[in-house]
C-alpha cells in the first residue's frame, strides 16, 4: 500500500467539481480544474470538494498520485497528462517528479514531486 511520507500543502478554491472518488490523487490546477498538462498543475488532490469549496492540493514532497501509465524504472522522471494522470515523462518534456517504484496504468503509487518549480527532463 502507498503511504505518503512527507508533503508541503496548499489550499485552493475547486473551480469544478472535484469530489467523485475518481479525481482524488490526480494532478490539478491553481485554478482548481483537472490538469492536462504539466504546465498547468499545481500539485496532487488530496481530497474531494466541490465547485468553490476548498481544496488541498500537495505540491512538493513524497507522497501518492495517481498514474496512468506504466513506469517501469525507478527514479524515472513523471509528468502530467491529459484527465490529470502522472506518466513517465517525454525526452525533452516538463517533469514534475521521479518515479519511486514501478507501476502499472491504474496503480495509486508513491513518487518523488516538486510542482513549485517546473523542470525538463533529460530522458534519453
Amino acid at each position: 500500500m502507498a503511504t505518503d511520507l512527507d508533503m508541503d500543502l496548499i489550499q485552493i478554491t475547486a473551480g469544478a467539481d472535484l469530489d467523485a472518488d475518481a479525481v482524488k490523487f490526480k494532478a490539478v490546477t491553481l485554478a482548481g480544474t483537472i490538469a492536462a498538462t504539466p504546465l498547468l498543475a499545481g500539485g496532487i488532490l488530496r481530497h474531494g470538494a466541490k465547485n468553490g469549496e476548498t481544496v488541498s492540493l500537495a505540491y512538493k514532497g513524497t507522497f501518492k498520485a495517481l498514474f496512468g501509465a506504466a513506469v517501469s524504472t525507478v527514479g524515472y522522471p513523471l509528468t502530467v497528462t491529459t484527465s490529470g494522470f502522472i506518466i513517465a515523462a517525454s525526452s525533452g518534456g516538463a517533469s514534475v517528479g521521479r518515479s519511486l517504484t514501478t507501476v502499472a496504468s491504474g496503480d495509486l503509487a508513491k513518487a518523488m514531486f516538486d510542482f513549485s518549480v517546473l523542470g525538463y527532463s533529460v530522458v534519453a
